[in-house]
């Protein structure tokens, strides 16, 4: 191997220039890219977190007022007597509905969040439209009905809400709006 002083002129420019500019340029750069890929992983890391914070507080909102309209109309004396009232034609059955436009309502206020109520009753005289169901061999099969009605009257979602009713008049089925939960 052969020492600085034995090298040539050309030889010990190209050297002295490797040492002195390429090496360090090497060195920052390097130093540049980890610094300004911390920063990005980082903002991206807050962004992230940001968005999530927000399609989770978006989350709790609907399903805030699907278990308030729940709420109200597990405690609603109209509709209680309109589920357990004994029709005896479906003109009558279509009058009584006609006049109670509670759950349409909700409906309409908590369009972004509530996609569809429907109500399963026992009572063999309802006229089905849509929002009120007949139960039938079918649905009290399906899981979910089988622990709405175990639960009696306890909403369910990551915590439980216990409302104290003791008379057994249906089923609540409220589904949230699947596209707006998907844009989220």
């Amino acid at each position: 191997m052969r020492k600085f002083q034995d090298l040539k002129l050309k030889e010990k420019l190209i050297l002295s220039f490797i040492v002195v500019s390429f090496i360090p340029i090497l060195i920052l750069g390097t130093v540049t890219i980890i610094h300004f890929r911390d920063f990005a992983l980082s903002s991206s890391a807050k962004e992230i977190y940001n968005e999530l914070n927000l399609a989770k507080l978006k989350i709790m909102e609907m399903t805030n007022e699907a278990v308030n309209t729940a709420n109200k109309l597990m405690i609603d004396q109209r509709l209680k007597e309109l589920l357990l009232y004994k029709y005896t034609s479906p003109l009558e059955a279509y009058l009584r509905y006609s006049q109670y436009k509670d759950i349409e309502n909700y409906k309409t206020l908590y369009a972004k969040a509530i996609y569809r109520i429907r109500i399963y009753s026992e009572n063999p005289t309802i006229l089905e439209n849509g929002v009120f169901c007949k139960t039938k061999k079918e649905i009290e099969q399906e899981e979910w009905y089988k622990l709405a009605v175990q639960l009696n009257g306890f909403i369910i979602w990551d915590l439980i809400y216990q409302d104290v009713y003791n008379e057994k008049f249906g089923v609540l089925v409220i589904n949230l709006n699947k596209l707006e939960m998907k844009d989220l």
